[in-house]
């Protein structure tokens, strides 16, 4: 594969789950083969995370005040990375996000052959929907609801078609990023299936991946634990 660069944002602050990316990190790491470590660069204004990197032979980035923030945007990330180095437009920028401890190198491998033979210049991943938004509401005032989409269908076969959005894997031309939106995505975006999978939040997410997910994963890694 002939990426330019893997960036994998790791910033310190977690409200949900404080150390969060500290915890999840070796995970990533041993996802990534070892002819492609010298590749990666990890954003973060972590101390301990940026003492990691050396052990995995990643390229540390500072990150920013600004990207660094709880409301900073993947968008602001990527380019306070990206501005750090001499890129041409048409180079191919991986991120891969710390929170997605199941996800494997084959589907990177796979997302990445199928975003170069394609016209994309984005490519987020898709996953099913846990439950479609024609069965979800707004809450209103007195106890009542409002469609999120109206509609009169009642039967699930009448629904339309959908998907949700997922990090999972990112993937992104270099000169395409000031058209994207803040998450990553515009209309041109195109999309990579993958089951649903566990985007870690809380550390209730992390123990059920510990419990039943990935052994090997873990037994090569006893730091994870």
């Amino acid at each position: 594969m002939s990426f330019k660069k893997i960036i994998i944002p790791a910033r310190a602050g977690s409200k949900g789950w404080p150390g969060k990316n500290i915890k999840l990190f070796d995970i990533t790491a041993a996802q990534i083969p070892q002819q492609y470590r010298r590749q990666v660069i990890v954003s973060t204004d972590d101390g301990q995370i940026a003492g990691m990197c050396q052990k995995h032979g990643f390229e540390f980035h500072e990150r920013s005040t600004a990207s660094a923030t709880d409301s900073a945007d993947p968008k602001t990330a990527m380019k306070d990375v990206l501005s750090a180095g001499d890129y041409k437009s048409t180079d191919v920028i991986v991120m891969l996000y710390l929170t997605y401890p199941d996800r494997t190198w084959d589907h990177v491998s796979h997302m990445y052959n199928t975003f170069i033979s394609s016209t994309a210049k984005s490519m987020l991943c898709k996953e099913p929907v846990a439950t479609h938004p024609s069965l979800v509401m707004y809450d209103e005032p007195g106890n009542t609801g409002k469609q999120i989409i109206k509609h009169s269908h009642y039967q699930r076969q009448q629904y339309p078609e959908c998907f949700e959005v997922s990090h999972y894997i990112c993937m992104f031309r270099v000169g395409e990023l000031s058209k994207l939106g803040k998450n990553m995505y515009n209309t041109k975006t195109q999309y990579y299936s993958i089951p649903r999978t566990i985007d870690v939040d809380s550390e209730d997410d992390y123990n059920q991946f510990i419990s039943c997910k990935n052994p090997d994963l873990i037994n090569n890694n006893p730091d994870i634990l």
